[in-house]
C-alpha cells in the first residue's frame, strides 16, 4: 500500500525489484486526485506529470499500479498546507468519514486477493495521509503475512523511527529510545540539510526554518505517545536482508523526479540516504 503515487518505491523500491522476481507485484495507490490544490505546495501536483512518474516507475521495476483516487490531503484542506499540521499526527475531525470510507474499501479489496505478502505503512513521520493509511488496514495488521515498512524519506529522520514504535506501542528494546529534546535537535540536523530549507529564498528563511525545525521536531516527539486503547502488538523489526541493486532502486526514485527534488538536492545525497538498508517490521501478539 503507498499512501501517494511515490511512497512504496522511495520505502520498498529495492525489494519490489526482488519480489517482482518471484512473482506479481500490486503497488495499491491511495491518494491520487490532486484537483483544487492550495497557491503553494512543497512539491508539484500536476496529475498527469505525476501519472507520468508513477508509469516510468512502474515500467522499470515491473510492478502493477492501481489508483484508488482519494484527494490528496492539501486538497482537500488547504490547511494541511502548513507543515505543523500536516505533519503532527492527528488528521482533521473532517477527514472521519474519508477514513470509514477507506477502511470499508481497503478491507474489501484486500479480502478479494490471493496475496503471499501485504506490505503496509508504519506511518513514520507523522504524515496526515500515511497515518489514515495505516490506521484503515488495522484489521491486517497482525495477518501472519503482513508485514510494515518504515516510511522514506521520513524515516531516515533520526529517532522518528523509534518514537513511532514506541507511540505505536513497543518496547524500548524494539526501538531505542532518546528524549524529546536531545531527539528534536538531532532530527533537525538532517532535516535542514534536505531542499526544501536548503533552496530556500530569500536567505532569511533559510535562517528562521533552520531555528524552527529542532522546535517543531521537539513538540512532534513530545507529543507521539501510546494510542492503542485495545491491547498493543509486539512490534518485531526483521533481520536486514543484503542491499538490493542500489542504483535500480534510484533510477526509480529519480522517476518520481518532482518529488525527489523537493527533499534530495541532487543524485549525490540521495545515494547517501538511500544507501542504508530498509527496514520491515511486524506486529505480533504481545507476550503480556
Amino acid at each position: 500500500m503507498s499512501p501517494h503515487l511515490d511512497d512504496a518505491v522511495f520505502s520498498c523500491g529495492a525489494e519490489i525489484s526482488r519480489w517482482r522476481r518471484e512473482g506479481p507485484v500490486l503497488v495499491i495507490n491511495v491518494f491520487t486526485d490532486f484537483s483544487n490544490p492550495p497557491p503553494k505546495t512543497l512539491a508539484p501536483l500536476g496529475r498527469e506529470s505525476r501519472l507520468q512518474e508513477e508509469r516510468r516507475a512502474s515500467k522499470r521495476l515491473s510492478f502493477e499500479s492501481l489508483l484508488l483516487n482519494f484527494t490528496e490531503s492539501v486538497c482537500r484542506n488547504w490547511d494541511y498546507g502548513s507543515p505543523s499540521r500536516l505533519f503532527w499526527g492527528e488528521p482533521f475531525g473532517s477527514d472521519r468519514p474519508l477514513l470509514a470510507k477507506l477502511r470499508t474499501l481497503l478491507e474489501e479489496m484486500i479480502q478479494a486477493i490471493s496475496f503471499d505478502l501485504l506490505v503496509l505503512p508504519l506511518a513514520v513521520g507523522w504524515h496526515v495521509d500515511h497515518l489514515l493509511c495505516h490506521n484503515a488496514s488495522e484489521s491486517f495488521h497482525r495477518h501472519p503475512q503482513t508485514l510494515f515498512y518504515e516510511d522514506r524519506p521520513y524515516a531516515l529522520i533520526p529517532h522518528a523511527v523509534s518514537h513511532r514504535i514506541r507511540e505505536l506501542g513497543g518496547s524500548p528494546d524494539s526501538a531505542p529510545f532518546l528524549g524529546a529534546w536531545a531527539a528534536g535537535w538531532d532530527a533537525a540536523r538532517t532535516v535542514n540539510r534536505w531542499a526544501p530549507i536548503q533552496k530556500g529564498s530569500p536567505a532569511f528563511f533559510r535562517w528562521v526554518a533552520q531555528g524552527v525545525t529542532p522546535i517543531f521536531f521537539t513538540r512532534l516527539f513530545r507529543k507521539s505517545r501510546t494510542r492503542w486503547r485495545t491491547e498493543p502488538p509486539a512490534w518485531v523489526p526483521l533481520p536486514e536482508e543484503p542491499m538490493a541493486d542500489l542504483e535500480l532502486w534510484l533510477d526509480a526514485i529519480m522517476d518520481y523526479r518532482s518529488q525527489a527534488d523537493a527533499f534530495f538536492p541532487d543524485r549525490d545525497s540521495l545515494r547517501q540516504a538511500f544507501k542504508i538498508p530498509c527496514r520491515y517490521w511486524k506486529a505480533v501478539p504481545s507476550a503480556k
